[in-house]
């Protein structure tokens, strides 16, 4: 009997292409590049704001190394939000994900999410010194749900050299977010911010 392998989804883990061709919005990359300095940054505003466009495009204007990850309702469960995490930076840089992937192995029956995110975040600084930007596209997949958790929890212990963009179509109600934002330690870009100027229209 033939056993079938599925392979990985790489379409999540690819940002759209085209985004050369996409006219530059300085005052929002002004924004983003303010929120490289703060823990994460959220783009939260509905369907058709150019959110995604928008930050395919900055993450060339940054000049970070880029990673990227599209959830899905998948995502939903915590074990694929986190190996898809590990997945996205592996693409671009194969050196990583055998401590997290182990550390999730190990943890499959306890739920260790907590151990693992540790491991994520210790793997990222130890095997990508230089610095990435990692954007979670479509993050409205996992609210309300087990993995939202996942994401309190990254959030809580982000790396400085991990760059971190949520965008989504509907706000996060994280635990601590309006203090993050009080205190300058996270930025967000709504669809009032998103909407064109005049100068830019």
């Amino acid at each position: 009997m033939t056993t079938l392998t599925v392979a990985p989804v790489l379409s999540k883990f690819l940002a759209p292409r085209g985004c050369d061709e996409i006219v530059a919005r300085p005052r929002l990359f002004e924004r983003l590049h303010h929120g490289l300095g703060r823990m994460v940054t959220f783009v939260v505003a509905p369907s058709g704001y150019g959110k995604t466009t928008l930050l395919a495009s900055f993450a060339h204007d940054a000049e970070l190394p880029l990673c990227w990850l599209t959830l899905d309702e998948r995502d939903a469960l915590p074990r694929v939000f986190l190996e898809d995490l590990a997945g996205a930076l592996a693409v671009r840089f194969p050196q990583f994900g055998a401590a997290t992937q182990s550390c999730l192995r190990e943890g499959a029956a306890t739920g260790a999410e907590r151990r693992v995110i540790d491991v994520f975040t210790s793997e990222v600084q130890r095997t990508i010194p230089e610095g990435v930007l990692l954007v979670l596209d479509d993050a409205q997949s996992i609210l309300n749900t087990p993995a939202q958790r996942i994401l309190e929890l990254l959030i809580t212990c982000v790396p400085e050299n991990l760059k971190l963009v949520v965008a989504a179509r509907a706000d996060f109600s994280l635990p601590g977010l309006p203090r993050m934002l009080a205190n300058r330690t996270a930025e967000r870009l709504t669809a009032h911010d998103l909407q064109f100027t005049d100068e830019e229209g």
